[in-house]
C-alpha cells in the first residue's frame, strides 16, 4: 500500500461537491454536527476560555463550527496546503478566527503544554507507528487537557471497502491500518495519557454518501447487534 503523501491528501481536499466525494462540504458539515453532538454528550468543555487544536483539520468544517458555535480559541494544523487553504477560506466565509499551521503532526510548531483540548479524527491510522503522533499531541496538551481521538474501527465493514478499493487501485488515502477501541486505548496509555472513555461508534448515513458507504452503515448496524465492539469508529477521550 502506498504511503500517505502531501500530494495525495491535496487531491482529497480539493473542492469537490460530487455525490460520494470525501471532501464534499454538505457531507462534511453533517459529519461535523455528529461529532459535536458526541462531544456535548460526553461533557467536553467548549467555551471562549478553551484553546482547541484540530490536528489534521482537513477542509476545516469542524474547527470552524466549534469557533462559530462555542467561541473556542480555534487552531488548525494539517500538512496538506490544500486543506489549510480550504480551512482559511471557510473561516473567512463564516467570519471567525482560526489560526492555521501547515505542518506535520509528528513535529508541530507549538510549545509544550499549549492546548486545553486536542481533536484528531482519522489521522493516526495513516502512520505505521501511530504512537508517534499521539506522543506529540501529549507533548503539546496542557496537564489536565483532553484528547478526543477517533480512527476507523478494525471491527467494521469499512475494512473490506478499503481492501476492495485498494485492489482496484482506487484507494485515495495511502497507508491506513484500522484500530480497535481497545487498541486505541493501548496507544493512548503507552503515550502517557489516562483514558476516561472508550467507544465503538456506529456511523450514521450522511447526505451525499456514496452508495457503498450506505451499505457499510447497514452491515455495521446489523453486526453491532451480535458484537458490541462492532462500529465504524473507534473513539477515546483521554486526559493528560
Amino acid at each position: 500500500m502506498k504511503q500517505s503523501t502531501v500530494s495525495s491528501w491535496d487531491k482529497v481536499w480539493q473542492q469537490n461537491e460530487k455525490i460520494g466525494s470525501y471532501g464534499c462540504s454538505i457531507r462534511r458539515y453533517a459529519a461535523t454536527k455528529f461529532k459535536i453532538y458526541l462531544y456535548q454528550k460526553w461533557g467536553v468543555e467548549l467555551n471562549n476560555k478553551v484553546k482547541v487544536l484540530e490536528a489534521g483539520c482537513g477542509e476545516g468544517s469542524l474547527i470552524v463550527e466549534l469557533v462559530k458555535s462555542f467561541n473556542v480559541q480555534g487552531h488548525a494544523l494539517d500538512f496538506s496546503p490544500q486543506a489549510i487553504k480550504r480551512t482559511e477560506e471557510l473561516a473567512i466565509e463564516n467570519s471567525v478566527n482560526v489560526r492555521c499551521e501547515e505542518a506535520n503532526i509528528l513535529a508541530t510548531p507549538y510549545k509544550d503544554n499549549t492546548f486545553d483540548v486536542i481533536i484528531s479524527n482519522g489521522v493516526i491510522e495513516h502512520f505505521t507507528n501511530p504512537k508517534e503522533p499521539t506522543q506529540e499531541m501529549f507533548r503539546i496538551l496542557k496537564p489536565g487537557g483532553k484528547l478526543l481521538l477517533m480512527v476507523p474501527n478494525t471491527y467494521s465493514y469499512g475494512v473490506i471497502d478499503r481492501l476492495w478499493q485498494t485492489l482496484k487501485g482506487e484507494w485515495p488515502f495511502g497507508y491506513q491500518k484500522e484500530i480497535s477501541p481497545s487498541g486505541l486505548k493501548k496507544i493512548a496509555l503507552s503515550s502517557g495519557f489516562a483514558v476516561e472513555r472508550v467507544e465503538s461508534i456506529l456511523r450514521p448515513n450522511f447526505p451525499q454518501d456514496r452508495e457503498q458507504m450506505t451499505r457499510i452503515v447497514k452491515h455495521d448496524n446489523f453486526y453491532r447487534k451480535l458484537f458490541p465492539k462492532w462500529g465504524f469508529f473507534s473513539w477515546i477521550v483521554a486526559v493528560k
